[in-house]
């Protein structure tokens, strides 16, 4: 039996720290991007801390993990180890896509008051985060629509190259490339968002068991979500501004 505890114990060691670095450290760099595919942004986007961290990533990364290796640890595997590793990257994957925010106040937070006032919270911070972003992405389109404008005149003058175009043509798409990612993760805490309003008032026993101050709140909430909305589709207006200018260089990829 203390051989069995030991042994379990062994591979739990090895599995766990393979498993979250493989699989944590795999799905957030799909998230955050690496420092090769984000050489040729604009710093301007990424100034001021207007870029979203996947912390609720992390956090469901290393739960979905570790409840993965737990399951394999138990199971009648003859190779534990490699499964627990496999079990760890899998696990990270689907716990990325848990609620981080219901999770968050459902635990930390006792009343439905303090609940929805959490939510909001939160929702106040990422709007912030998203309106910062979305403002200096439309100052970065409108200066890369000027510099597109003037290298197509100086190539046409014979005074740019070809190879001045795909220089312009990386920059855009390494900017398409960070402000999708980033659109992505706002979409993804706006989607938390909505899932915590909605299990905070079941919780409560639904909308009509709710007092007025909690009504109250709901409704600031949701005026909250939807300028988070509202934010993430003006970031894919500006997407869709990068990839016209683009398009306009005529630059194969």
């Amino acid at each position: 039996m203390v051989l069995r505890i030991k042994s379990f114990l062994t591979v739990l060691g090895a599995a766990l720290p393979l498993a979250l670095s493989t699989g944590c450290l795999t799905n957030s760099s799909a998230s955050a991007g690496s420092g090769d595919d984000y050489a040729d942004v604009d710093p301007n986007l990424k100034s001021d801390d207007a870029s979203f961290f996947s912390e609720s990533g992390a956090v469901g990364c290393a739960t979905g993990a570790g409840l993965g290796i737990l399951a394999c640890l138990l199971s009648n595997s003859d190779d534990k180890l490699t499964c627990s590793i496999a079990a760890g990257v899998g696990g990270c994957a689907v716990g990325m896509t848990a609620n981080y925010i219901l999770d968050n106040v459902r635990a930390n937070y006792h009343t439905t008051e303090e609940q929805l006032d959490a939510t909001s919270a939160q929702v106040e911070k990422d709007l912030e985060t998203t309106k910062k972003l979305h403002a200096l992405s439309k100052q970065s389109l409108a200066q890369d629509r000027e510099q597109v404008k003037a290298l197509k005149r100086d190539y046409q003058r014979g005074k740019a190259t070809k190879a001045d175009l795909e220089k312009k043509d990386r920059e855009l798409a390494a900017n398409v490339k960070y402000l999708s990612t980033q659109k992505r993760e706002a979409q993804n805490r706006l989607a938390a968002a909505k899932e915590a309003r909605n299990g905070v008032i079941s919780d409560a026993g639904g909308a009509d068991s709710l007092q007025a101050q909690n009504k109250a709140r709901v409704r600031k909430l949701d005026r909250e979500i939807a300028k988070l909305q509202s934010q993430i589709d003006g970031l894919n207006d500006t997407i869709i501004g990068y990839n016209d200018q683009r398009n306009s260089l005529k630059v194969k990829s």
